[in-house]
């Protein structure tokens, strides 16, 4: 296990030029060249990296950006031993011992990896809800009734607060409103 080494950062492009070409719409697995679609097939994955690499990542569900997380671990593991960065655990099993790799917040490296990304993602959730603040260009249409509203979304939300009882928070703390609102009425309509 490494410690006080400081944690490669990685740019988007840094990452697409290091991607195998043949996996441009899919993340390549870290030890291989198998590649998989992390958003619809991370299961497959996980199941993949253990089974044939014995490589465990812990809290998977709390990582932003996954495919980037992998791809920066794909870049580093490819220069790097499982031993030199992972945690090593040993399993007595009745076929006798097996070796797994454990990534995990526990390693300073991976730990700050997790922290960037999720800064990043924060980064982009405050940029898009502000952009949806200043959009005072869209039509909006009320989820319970017919009135259609031209401009900035606290119009409609404030109207289906007002008008129906329905708060959905105040409009200034909400983010991809609209695909929440479109959402909402998929529901209703059913």
């Amino acid at each position: 296990m490494a410690s006080g080494v400081q944690a490669l950062v990685l740019t988007s492009n840094d990452l697409q030029s290091k991607k195998a070409p043949e996996c441009s719409y899919f993340q390549q697995c870290l030890l291989c060249q198998q590649c998989f679609n992390l958003e619809a097939c991370l299961d497959d994955f996980l199941h993949h990296i253990l089974h044939s690499h014995g490589l465990v990542i812990a809290d998977v569900d709390k990582i932003a950006y996954v495919h980037r997380y992998v791809e920066y671990w794909r870049v580093k593991l490819a220069t790097n031993s499982l031993d030199s960065v992972c945690i090593g655990m040993k399993d007595n099993t009745e076929d006798g011992e097996k070796h797994y790799y454990l990534l995990s917040p526990l390693l300073p490296e991976d730990e700050q990896l997790r922290t960037n990304l999720l800064s990043d993602r924060l980064q982009q959730v405050l940029s898009i809800q502000q952009a949806e603040r200043e959009d005072n260009s869209a039509t909006w249409k009320c989820l319970f009734c017919a009135e259609v509203y031209s401009g900035n979304r606290s119009l409609v939300l404030n109207h289906m607060n007002e008008e129906h009882n329905f708060n959905i928070g105040h409009p200034d703390n909400l983010v991809n409103v609209r695909s929440f609102i479109e959402r909402l009425r998929f529901s209703l309509d059913r």
